[in-house]
C-alpha cells in the first residue's frame, strides 16, 4: 500500500480545531531506493519564527508531493491545513485536476484534548481528512477543515 497521509482534527462542541495529528499508513521508498515505512517528516523548523512542515513521507529533507495531505505551523503555533497538486502521469501538475479536502472519517461525542493535550472530560469530535484529485469543473464544494460543515 503507498503512503497513504490523513490529517485527523479534535474540534471542541463550537466546533473550532483544537488538536492537530497527521497519520502516515503503508509504504514508500525512500531516496536509497529502499522500501520503508511511510512516517511523519517536519521539514523547516527553526529559530527566529521559521514555519514547519509536516507531512507524510520516507525522507526528511523531502518536500510533499502529489495531491497529499500536509499541514504546516507557523511561529505562533497556529496551524493551518494544505492540499498538494495533483500531478500528471510525468510528475507534472495537471493542469485539468485539482487537489481537495475531503473527509476520510468521523467520529463525534468523543473526549478532546485541551490545548495542552490533556482530556479534561469535554467531548467534541474528531474528523480525518484526506486530499484527492478532482476534475477542474468537478461542483464538488470541498470542505474548511478549519471549519468544517456541522451535521
Amino acid at each position: 500500500m503507498p503512503c497513504e497521509p490523513r490529517l485527523r482534527i479534535w474540534y471542541d462542541d463550537k466546533n473550532k480545531p483544537v488538536d492537530y495529528k497527521l497519520r502516515c499508513e503503508g509504504k514508500c521508498t525512500n531516496k536509497a531506493g529502499k522500501e520503508t515505512d511511510c512516517g511523519e517528516q517536519i521539514v523547516g523548523s527553526g529559530p527566529q519564527g521559521k514555519s514547519e512542515t509536516h507531512f507524510c513521507g520516507c525522507d526528511k529533507d523531502m518536500e510533499p508531493k502529489g495531491c497529499q495531505i500536509y499541514y504546516t505551523k507557523d511561529s505562533d503555533g497556529e496551524v493551518t491545513p494544505h492540499c498538494g497538486d495533483c500531478l500528471d502521469n510525468n510528475g507534472n501538475k495537471d493542469p485539468n485536476k485539482k487537489c481537495v479536502f475531503k473527509r476520510a472519517n468521523e467520529k463525534s461525542e468523543v473526549p478532546i484534548p485541551d490545548s495542552k493535550g490533556r482530556y479534561r472530560g469535554k467531548l467534541g469530535r474528531i474528523i480525518d481528512w484526506k486530499c484527492d484529485c478532482v476534475a477542474k469543473d468537478d461542483p464538488f464544494e470541498p470542505e474548511d477543515p478549519k471549519n468544517p460543515k456541522k451535521d
